[in-house]
């Protein structure tokens, strides 16, 4: 978020190696042009050695590995502002899903997905974690940024699925990416599971659609 402090700190730097040119040659300010130059030199040298100086990042600027920060740019994903691939994970599920009463989508988690996302689908985020409450709304039933249903625990998310035989789960695509609170496939249908497998991975290998298929749910028992 101090990317506008930057171009200063360039700023700096540079003036700091011309005074100091300046000052090993001894010369008077009037007479700074031939430092000046040579600290110009030394400052675009030093510039160009460092990790900052990528001119595959400029060439490249609508590349996908750019954009997402992936292959041999994988490395900028701690210094630039992460960003991820929200738009094909979506895309897949609006050209191969066909929304049908035995269907249901959930996107756990990572909620810029939505904006893309054509069809009928929830929204999980656990109350557990601390973002909950910027989504939250309708005492925790409605996303705020989505305008989808809201679910937040194992339990909400069975009962969203109850009549559904497949679910397509979008979340993270690797354990490490995923937060402990979030609930295992095993843990939220147990007996009803009879499988799930990925059937896409976004173009920067972070977000995947899981499809989980199920048996009928039971019937409803009485507290009776």
């Amino acid at each position: 978020y101090w990317f506008h402090l930057y171009p200063v700190i360039l700023l700096v730097i540079a003036l700091a190696i011309t005074d100091l040119i300046t000052w090993l040659s001894g010369r008077r300010a009037r007479s700074m042009k031939p430092s000046g130059a040579l600290a110009g030199l030394i400052f675009l040298g030093i510039f160009a050695a460092t990790s900052d100086f990528n001119p595959r990042h400029i060439i490249q600027v609508a590349d996908a590995a750019v954009a997402f920060r992936t292959g041999p740019f994988e490395k900028f994903w701690v210094t630039w502002y992460w960003r991820f691939d929200y738009r094909s994970p979506a895309e897949f599920l609006n050209a191969n899903v066909v929304p049908a009463d035995e269907a249901r989508i959930v996107v756990q988690y990572h909620v810029p997905v939505s904006y893309y996302l054509k069809q009928e689908h929830a929204i999980y985020i656990p109350r557990t974690l601390g973002i909950f409450g910027r989504h939250s709304q309708r005492r925790g039933t409605l996303n705020r940024w989505a305008d989808r249903p809201l679910l937040s625990t194992p339990e909400e998310l069975r009962e969203y699925t109850r009549d559904a035989r497949d679910v397509w789960l979008i979340r993270g695509a690797e354990d490490e990416e995923r937060f402990p609170e979030m609930p295992d496939v095993e843990e939220v249908w147990g007996d009803r599971l009879l499988g799930h497998a990925r059937t896409f991975l976004s173009r920067d290998g972070r977000i995947e659609v899981v499809r989980i298929r199920l048996a009928p749910a039971g019937p409803v028992k009485s507290d009776s």
